[in-house]
């Protein structure tokens, strides 16, 4: 069935780049400036992704620990990551092999934007070999001095932070004020029982943007959620002074 799902993948891709003229007067052209980030480990080498205004593949590269470099794309959706499987015959151009993909949609953010990759947990057939999420990384919807909570569990989950309420839904969380000293408590609550998942407290540095990754029970059976943070330090440019003109 896998073989059979790549072999059905390729065919529609190979036609998106073969018959691109006619796909893009049906289809909208993005054009996109993105950066990349894995949320857990994988094997994310040797990845590429094609835009319609390069001939050759762009390499695309994943890291757990800070974003990768800005990568441009221009074409329709969707964004199709791929692995490149060389041929016994060095005359034969390698075979494209996708691995994800990631649905563009108008309100996807342009410039500013983080796509997330992990490897995808599903056991079921026809399934991509990664999953794809995006959330904006602008200064204005990830301030500095602000904390995102990436929940990878299957659950929508409450719990606080620094005493206060706060949700943790499936997926990117709205930004909370990072303090010198970060409380959270995760919870899950079923209705008929209160669950309690992780609790712990962090330092960080003032000027700092931070990821908090929930991650799932290492454990079958277990219900310690996992969390590890990502870190941007990196300050926003000043805001030029302007100059008065006599």
């Amino acid at each position: 069935m896998k073989l059979l799902f790549i072999f059905s993948f390729l065919t529609c891709y190979s036609f998106h780049q073969i018959d691109g003229q006619e796909t893009s007067n049906q289809l909208p052209v993005f054009t996109l400036s993105f950066r990349t980030l894995a949320l857990e480990k994988g094997e994310y080498a040797d990845m590429y992704i094609q835009s319609d205004s390069e001939d050759e593949p762009t390499p695309v590269f994943f890291n757990r620990y800070r974003r990768s470099g800005s990568v441009s794309y221009t074409g329709t959706s969707p964004l199709v990551f791929f692995k490149m499987e060389k041929a016994p015959d060095p005359e034969i151009p390698p075979r494209r092999i996708p691995v994800a993909v990631f649905n563009i949609t108008e309100s996807t953010p342009r410039s500013d934007l983080l796509l997330l990759m992990r490897p995808n947990p599903s056991t079921e057939p026809n399934q991509p070999e990664f999953l794809v999420s995006e959330m904006d990384d602008s200064r204005e919807a990830f301030p500095q001095n602000s904390v995102i909570y990436i929940n990878l569990t299957s659950l929508d989950l409450v719990g606080t932070v620094n005493k206060k309420r706060a949700d943790f839904p499936r997926g990117v969380s709205q930004p909370f004020s990072l303090t010198p000293t970060l409380n959270t408590a995760i919870l899950y609550d079923n209705e008929q029982d209160i669950h309690f998942l992780f609790e712990n407290s962090f330092e960080f540095q003032k000027d700092s943007r931070v990821l908090l990754v929930l991650q799932p029970p290492k454990r079958r059976g277990s219900l310690r959620i996992r969390c590890r943070h990502i870190v941007d330090s990196s300050r926003p440019a000043p805001t030029p002074t302007p100059v008065p003109v006599d």
